[in-house]
């Protein structure tokens, strides 16, 4: 038999466990919210550290036309640099990907070409391997096992222009390559390209040399930056580009 005592007592467990119910509801809500928002702010902040040497290689070749690269036979180009008084450097040459052959053209008109691994010519692959970093260094990175790279977490004033870019470090360890125990920073725009990069030779803390990344322009999907200007006078700069 069914009381009205037990009919008031069933009614207010009723409205207090759809009150519990709703409570728990708009906190469950509230903390799945929150927990949201911390994780979009966790994340935005993680993602540059989170990504591996390999990731960001591969980011940063990808950017610069790796897929185009594939399908390239010959690469020509003439790189010159001028300390502030006038061209003083100029090397033309003809790069062969594919056979890892390249060909120097020197000014008495007597051109040498050289497997890239001839340890005979270690001089003048130590020249290319110099000149190329600084036509297509996207790839070289890409390319060299040895090479470690790493993302500052969170934006860093680039050095010439003071825009907050993001900043990787390129690595190499003190007794592999050409280049052995030296460092790159790279400072890249919104789309991923370096607009500035930070040279430090051995890996020192100071700059060796800082240089702007600048001209781009596409040669069969391949993008390189033809001029790299110092404020001070120095230059790095590229003509007779030319790739098939």
């Amino acid at each position: 038999m069914v009381t009205p005592y037990m009919v008031l007592f069933s009614g207010q467990n009723l409205r207090n466990t759809v009150e519990w119910a709703i409570v728990s509801t708009m906190t469950a809500i509230r903390a799945f919210f929150y927990i949201s928002i911390l994780g979009a702010i966790g994340l935005s902040s993680a993602t540059a550290s989170d990504k591996s040497s390999q990731d960001l290689k591969r980011e940063l070749a990808e950017t610069y036309g790796l897929e185009a690269f594939s399908d390239i036979n010959k690469v020509s180009f003439t790189f010159l640099v001028d300390f502030g008084q006038g061209t003083a450097v100029e090397r033309q040459w003809e790069w062969n990907p594919g056979m890892n052959e390249v060909t120097f053209f020197p000014s008495d008109g007597n051109s040498v070409t050289f497997d890239r691994q001839d340890p005979g010519q270690a001089d003048l692959a130590a020249k290319f391997v110099n000149d190329s970093y600084w036509l297509v260094f996207p790839f070289m990175a890409y390319w060299d096992d040895t090479a470690v790279l790493t993302e500052a977490p969170k934006l860093v004033d680039a050095p010439l222009s003071g825009t907050p870019m993001r900043k990787i470090t390129v690595d190499h360890p003190a007794d592999v390559g050409f280049t052995p125990g030296d460092a790159y920073d790279l400072y890249l725009d919104g789309e991923g390209v370096v607009r500035e990069w930070v040279f430090r030779k051995g890996g020192q803390p100071e700059p060796s040399r800082i240089t702007t990344w600048e001209d781009y322009q596409d040669f069969s999907g391949i993008q390189i930056a033809l001029d790299h200007i110092n404020p001070d006078g120095f230059r790095v700069y590229f003509e007779n580009v030319s790739v098939e």
